[in-house]
């Protein structure tokens, strides 16, 4: 697929803030309604909050979106994933250096409770859902993760069946650094332009860069 950004450019600038849209099924324990998208609003390092603002032109009309004070947890993977199949625990194992945030260990009980999902980005702006069961630190700040549970929530379609995810995908977990955006049904598929601050940032600020997305 086509390339994707590396989280390690992030560590640049405290005041360079990323938005990372998700199109994700409504997710359990969130607060969201199915025509919203997620978004992850990633800084390193966190500056303490970030706020969102959006609009259908590129330099002007720009809306206060979202605030949020809770930063995101995202990585990338470092090795190949192969595809596994849905449906039951796949063994094979993925290796992810995370850029904040850590991992850990939970029983199979707590993965099908819904602890330890991912989102896991395949070809831009596709994203499988996945949880784990196992976090085995093997690095600094990059866990082995195993016990796998692939194409949750019905994101199965995004895998390529005949073919591994080359490291280098982006890793986002699924929790409150995540945030819906509010919109109205008749949003959905519209293109808007969005940029992210530090919270109370200037949106035109040098280091701002607008960022175009329509979730579907």
């Amino acid at each position: 697929g086509p390339a994707r950004p590396s989280p390690a450019i992030l560590g640049q600038a405290s005041k360079t803030m990323e938005a990372i849209f998700l199109d994700l099924p409504v997710l359990p324990g969130l607060e969201m309604e199915v025509h919203q998208g997620l978004v992850a609003l990633a800084a390193q390092p966190w500056p303490g909050g970030a706020d969102l603002h959006r609009s259908q032109d590129q330099d002007t009309g720009y809306a206060f979106t979202l605030s949020t004070g809770i930063p995101p947890q995202i990585g990338e993977t470092v090795t190949d994933l192969k595809p596994g199949t849905v449906g039951f625990f796949n063994e094979n194992t993925v290796d992810v250096r995370m850029v904040s945030g850590t991992l850990i260990s939970v029983s199979k009980d707590d993965v099908l409770n819904g602890a330890n999902t991912l989102a896991i980005e395949h070809d831009q702006g596709e994203w499988e859902i996945l949880q784990f069961r196992d976090a085995t630190l093997v690095d600094a700040k990059t866990w082995r993760l195993k016990g796998l549970l692939r194409g949750q929530l019905g994101t199965e379609h995004v895998r390529n069946e005949a073919a591994d995810l080359v490291s280098g995908a982006r890793v986002v977990v699924l929790d409150s650094g995540l945030n819906a955006v509010e919109m109205l049904t008749t949003d959905a598929g519209t293109e808007f332009w969005w940029r992210a601050v530090p919270s109370g940032g200037d949106i035109a600020g040098d280091l701002v860069v607008p960022k175009p997305n329509a979730f579907r």
